[in-house]
């Protein structure tokens, strides 16, 4: 697994009811297959885990739910009645291009005096992306394992 720091990766769970009856190692194909549809490239597909990796802006459109998000994992834990879904997503890339505009946004406001406004276009475009991604991917996650209704 690769290494995950704090601010770069964020980790959390999703539980998805009514999903417990499917075995843990159908539903990370599952997981697989939806990450690879939104332009991911699967690194490492244990049994129950799925560790991915995202090419950026480069590889997908601007509006996919995977272009902030440089790697991630979803591990996937069967419970009674129920599938506990826990992943982690990194943002590395996300992270080097805010700082650069920060600090471009910084320069060309002929460097003034250091402040916490100076701060504004990191928090924005890193904060705003990381909080985006981190409201999308339980959704996206949800939606590939939840049960359909036939």
């Amino acid at each position: 697994m690769l290494f995950y720091a704090f601010p770069l990766t964020w980790r959390w769970a999703t539980v998805v009811p009514g999903a417990g009856t499917r075995a843990a190692e159908d539903v990370a194909l599952e997981i697989q297959r939806a990450l690879s549809a939104e332009g991911a490239k699967v690194l490492i597909k244990d049994a129950t885990m799925v560790e991915f990796a995202c090419p950026g802006l480069t590889g997908m459109n601007r509006w996919s739910l995977l272009a902030p998000i440089s790697s991630g994992y979803v591990d996937v834990e069967a419970l009674p009645g129920s599938l506990r879904l826990n992943y982690a997503l990194r943002f590395t890339l996300t992270f080097w291009f805010a700082l650069a505009a920060t600090a471009a946004f910084w320069l060309l406001e002929r460097m003034p005096a250091f402040s916490l406004s100076v701060l504004a276009p990191f928090a924005v475009l890193f904060g705003g992306n990381v909080a985006t991604s981190m409201w999308r991917f339980p959704a996206f996650l949800q939606r590939v394992v939840a049960p359909s209704a036939t």
